[in-house]
């Protein structure tokens, strides 16, 4: 993985990006801070101007502009006035206190009763205005000018504060060959970072906005303020950029890193590996990110870099679907999932859901298998969610680990993963020796032939664990041939044990309690049951 195409370095994809992670900006929030009662909203920057609307103590402002001693405010209702400074408190992304700003394509959010899209709307914030967010996860709880207290949902409330985002370096990409182009853009050029990037007719928040970037946009450098601006804790400058359409405007630095035009590759993959690490990923950025990766994989002329980008590209779908909620006929999700539908597989049990289907990434690893990367995609599609639904049947369970961890170990006995997929299996091994009496069904040539897979991949390795799951084969093969001569099992009595049953085994490990309840080692787990 050390190799060198083009001066793209692809061990970046093995990487933790340390100083790239991403910001997600919001405009500027305040929070009101009196003591009591609510903050009297004025038309005019003046105490004798009158009261047109109120904000409660605690709730959130878009701040738009300053006069003065007075913040010009947007509130959840839609009308713009001005509150004293004296009793509004501007937010910082290191700020304790929360808030986020409604995003959305309709001229209001509904604000819930419940954290669920059934629930009862019980108040509404206009679009741009500001939320006091007072509980994370996918829906926020949320605080209103008028006091109430309800659910909006994430997916439209861009956040400022520290759970979601970070600080990315600067120092990523340089350029100052000014010979290089790209679609009628010349160096210096810079590239966004992050989804929903503000293009600004000046260079101050409060300027109008002219349109909005998506994540991986390449713009020209024209020009920077002379003095660095602050918003928030955040310090840079202000640059003057111009896109491929040839539409100018100002972008905070921020939001921006330099770039040359000749290594885009290599920062493209970077900022996919950044946006694949951020803390608390968002739904819609993350779709934005599959589709720039999409795009970029088919503009590619470099087949390496062509792998790679199909790679984060399915890493990326995959953690898509991972913000999916159960219900999956709610928007935007549903019509998502619908454009991706001949990449996934549908599980059929429990809370359903839907999982990426892993004979695309061994059908990705098949078509880059000379690639640079080959070993890290059968990898990754090792680890991916695997949906079979094995009802007790013992060489289905062993026939899993066939599928997954052992396939990679038949293509890469010495690869780069291959010492920690020899121990799964052999954890693996030893759970369901240790929980043989819970299988009803042992299929004595299936499970000889599943046996056989494993002994063969497994006699590479050697060691103390090695040579346990050596014997723990033995035992399997013999359950085979002679059946559970320790259990006299009565069908017409019998039901298949419940994962929690199986779970409170004091004999049962980690490895096969994790297995058979989403447990592989990959953040999108496998799961052990046989598809039908």
């Amino acid at each position: 993985m050390k190799a060198v195409l083009k001066g793209l370095s692809l061990s970046i994809l093995l990487l933790v990006a340390s100083l790239m992670t991403v910001q997600s900006f919001a405009e500027v929030c305040g929070v009101v801070t009196i003591n009591s009662g609510s903050l009297n909203i004025r038309s005019n920057a003046n105490q004798a101007s009158k009261v047109i609307s109120r904000a409660a103590k605690d709730s959130a402002l878009s701040i738009l502009d300053s006069h003065g001693a007075w913040y010009k405010v947007k509130l959840n209702n839609g009308k713009v006035g001005y509150g004293s400074m004296s009793y509004i408190n501007e937010l910082t992304p290191n700020s304790s206190e929360n808030c986020g700003t409604v995003q959305t394509s309709q001229t209001s959010l509904n604000i819930r009763r419940s954290a669920n899209s059934t629930s009862r709307v019980i108040s509404k914030a206009t679009k741009g205005s500001a939320l006091r967010i007072l509980v994370w996860g996918s829906w926020y709880k949320v605080k209103l000018n008028n006091g109430k207290v309800g659910y909006a949902h994430s997916d439209y409330v861009i956040t400022t504060n520290n759970e979601s985002s970070q600080t990315y370096s600067h120092e990523i990409v340089t350029g100052s060959d000014h010979n290089k182009t790209f679609n009628g853009l010349s160096e210096p050029a810079m590239i966004t970072i992050g989804a929903g990037v503000s293009i600004r007719t000046a260079p101050k928040i409060t300027a109008k906005r002219l349109d909005i970037l998506d994540i991986g946009t390449i713009v020209q450098q024209l020009d920077k303020t002379k003095y660095p601006h602050t918003i928030g804790t955040t310090k840079d400058y202000w640059y003057k950029i111009k896109r491929q359409t040839g539409q100018e405007g100002w972008i905070f630095g921020s939001l921006l890193v330099p770039v040359k035009l000749d290594e885009l590759e290599s920062a493209y993959i970077k900022l996919a590996q950044a946006r694949l690490n951020i803390k608390k990923p968002n739904f819609a950025d993350s779709v934005n990110l599959h589709s720039f990766l999409a795009r970029i994989e088919s503009e590619s002329n470099n087949r390496e870099a062509r792998a790679i980008f199909s790679l984060l590209k399915y890493l990326t779908l995959r953690l898509c679907l991972s913000l999916v909620p159960p219900d999956t006929q709610a928007q935007p999700y549903k019509r998502w999932i619908d454009s991706q539908n001949n990449l996934l597989f549908h599980i059929p049990v429990g809370d359903g859901g839907w999982i990426l289907k892993s004979e695309i990434l061994w059908q990705l690893h098949k078509q880059y298998s000379d690639s640079m990367i080959a070993d890290e995609i059968a990898w990754q599609a090792a680890e991916n969610n695997f949906f079979s639904d094995c009802e007790g049947y013992l060489p289905c369970y062993l026939n899993v680990v066939n599928q997954t961890t052992s396939q990679y170990l038949q293509l890469y006995p010495n690869g780069k993963h291959s010492e920690e997929a020899a121990l799964f299996i052999a954890d693996y091994l030893r759970g369901v020796v240790s929980n043989k009496n819970q299988f009803f069904e042992f299929g004595t040539n299936d499970l000889l032939h599943e046996v056989q897979q494993l002994k063969i991949v497994l006699s590479h390795f050697n060691g103390d664990r090695m040579e346990e799951a050596r014997s723990n084969l033995a035992i399997l093969k013999n359950l085979a041939i002679h059946g559970n001569q320790t259990s006299t099992q009565a069908t017409t009595n019998w039901k298949l044990p419940s994962l929690a049953e199986i779970a409170d085994n004091k004999e049962n490990i980690e490895a096969i309690v994790n297995v058979l309840k989403f447990g592989a080692k990959s953040f999108l787990k496998k799961r052990g049951r046989r598809k039908r």
